[in-house]
């Protein structure tokens, strides 16, 4: 059974003083996580990857641009996404190689409210957003350079329309807060949690039980979570609507460490069970 004590304080670095005097109590004696630095295989493994990715992506680039690309607008709109993959990949594999540890439990204003939490690594997350704006524009660049020359590849090319909708409603639901990297906040007395689903909020005084299920942080509340929802067929399965589930792989914390971190802000009836 997880315990419930108090820890350190924590830093309140990037929110104005004058904003947490007003926080609730909920804010106050959450448990400081010690520092998680990334391994070394799995930051060697990610450049490695980004870095054959982009030699691929900036070949294809060179040779349909010195090869078909002159004689054929549509191509060389590709040869554009190409160059923008390479040039896009080669900086996350710069900033994977000097990124360090995960990110720490952090303070800010939430809609203009104190909050502290814990977030994914930022940045693979907009990779995602600027390959699925490149891949959405360079269909419809493609689209539109063939219509320019007469609709030569018609009415093939208009099975593009599916990639660019798709990718581009990956993009928008990103843009507008409906996709987002994985998230915990303690929000004055209020839990949110944003994930590739959405968003969602509810009381920390409502919850009345929290659990781990593999990697997952289960919390367990009287009434359902209010939600923004990726519209479908965007979002992957929502869970049930009075459940909270983490994904802490994403976090890289345990789900009992997680668990141990937001118990000092759970009301004090409520059933933390975290295992060993």
């Amino acid at each position: 059974v997880g315990t419930r004590g108090v820890g350190a304080p924590v830093r309140t670095a990037g929110v104005p003083i004058r904003a947490m005097r007003g926080a609730a109590r909920s804010l106050v004696g959450l448990l400081s996580l010690p520092a998680r630095p990334v391994p070394r295989g799995r930051r060697v493994r990610g450049v490695a990857v980004d870095l054959r990715s982009g030699a691929v992506a900036g070949a294809a680039a060179w040779w349909i641009g010195t090869t078909v690309a002159p004689a054929v607008p549509a191509m060389q709109v590709l040869t554009a996404f190409g160059v923008i993959i390479a040039g896009c990949l080669l900086v996350s594999a710069a900033l994977r190689l000097r990124r360090r540890s995960f990110p720490p439990p952090e303070t800010r204003l939430i809609a203009g409210r104190p909050a502290i939490g814990l977030h994914a690594w930022a940045a693979e997350h907009w990779l995602e957003i600027v390959v699925d704006c490149a891949l959405a524009l360079t269909c419809l660049g493609v689209l539109i350079a063939d219509a320019a020359r007469g609709g030569r590849w018609l009415p093939w090319t208009l099975l593009l329309l599916v990639p660019i909708v798709w990718f581009g409603g990956l993009a928008a639901a990103a843009l507008t807060g409906r996709r987002n990297p994985e998230g915990l906040w303690v929000v004055d007395d209020d839990l949110v949690h944003e994930s590739g689903w959405g968003r969602e909020q509810t009381p920390l005084a409502g919850c009345s039980a929290v659990t781990v299920s593999g990697t997952v942080l289960v919390l367990v509340f009287v009434e359902p979570t209010q939600r923004t929802i990726c519209p479908r067929p965007w979002r992957p399965p929502l869970p049930a609507s009075g459940e909270m589930r983490v994904e802490t792989a994403a976090l890289a914390v345990p789900a009992a460490e997680l668990g141990r971190w937001l118990a000092p802000a759970l009301p004090d009836d409520c059933d933390v069970r975290l295992g060993e």
